[in-house]
């Protein structure tokens, strides 16, 4: 799929996934690992969700791990979906970025990428992609 295929397949997904992923089983247990997981790092001040859909995810971590020094993102490739996103979430700051294809500005302490990378047809230049914007040195 092209680009512009891709941001509207999500466009179209995202209006009907919405209460599959907040009740699905499988979503929630994922949601309770990866938090519990970002729990184990000490230090980090910036939180990026790639990927973040709905921002189930996002915004439970902000809820758990949010200080007047932290900062939260959320990027998708579904324009329609980011939009949707900063309304419901704006103390979150959205994005929409095709990561399979492009490289955010930013650098970030601690990034998720939950039921992607499956989804991006060159998945090895969506990670080298990630991994670009990861910053170093996080205290474990």
């Amino acid at each position: 799929m092209k680009e512009k295929e891709i941001s509207e397949f999500y466009n179209i997904g995202w209006s009907n996934w919405n209460d599959f992923v907040r009740f699905y089983p499988a979503s929630i247990h994922r949601r309770k690992f990866i938090s519990k997981q970002i729990k184990k790092i000490r230090q980090w001040t910036t939180l990026a969700d790639f990927g973040c859909g709905n921002a189930l995810l996002i915004n439970i971590l902000f809820k758990n791990f949010n200080n007047t020094s932290r900062k939260f993102f959320g990027l998708d490739v579904s324009p329609n979906q980011i939009e949707a996103n900063r309304k419901n979430f704006p103390f979150i700051k959205f994005e929409t970025i095709d990561i399979g294809n492009e490289i955010p500005h930013q650098k970030f302490d601690v990034i998720t990428c939950s039921e992607v990378i499956e989804h991006i047809p060159d998945y090895k230049k969506a990670i080298a992609n990630i991994c670009s914007c990861l910053n170093p040195g996080v205290d474990k």
